[in-house]
């Protein structure tokens, strides 16, 4: 069995089922010559909506807290040291390369690709 397939059917088994689509799309540069990669530097603030990134490693209080409208005034304002601002600015280079090469995969739209609570 070749390296791709055994690759691909991992990831079916993983439930990964967009990753085969993408190492297709990268084998056959399947790519427009260019796509827009934003980074965002704006000041961090909270906006309701869930970011994946960033709240999947939260535990379900600290979320509830987060995300309750009376309860997120109590929280404690996080300290950004300058190497937490470049992942975040990796982070954000990321996520827009990553929602430019499923927009044009035709898995999403460009409305779709943040979701408020």
């Amino acid at each position: 069995m070749s390296n791709f397939l055994e690759r691909t059917l991992a990831t079916y088994q993983r439930g990964e089922i967009i990753t085969p689509y993408i190492e297709e799309a990268l084998l056959r540069a399947d790519w427009p010559e260019e796509y827009p990669i934003r980074v965002y530097n704006k000041e961090r603030k909270f906006d309701n909506m869930y970011h994946p990134s960033t709240h999947i490693t939260k535990g379900e209080l600290a979320l509830y807290y987060e995300f309750h409208p009376e309860l997120r005034l109590m929280r404690k304002e996080e300290r950004i040291s300058p190497t937490l601002q470049m992942t975040f600015q990796i982070g954000s280079a990321l996520h827009s390369m990553m929602q430019s090469m499923l927009i044009h995969l035709g898995f999403t739209k460009e409305d779709k690709v943040e979701v408020r609570i």
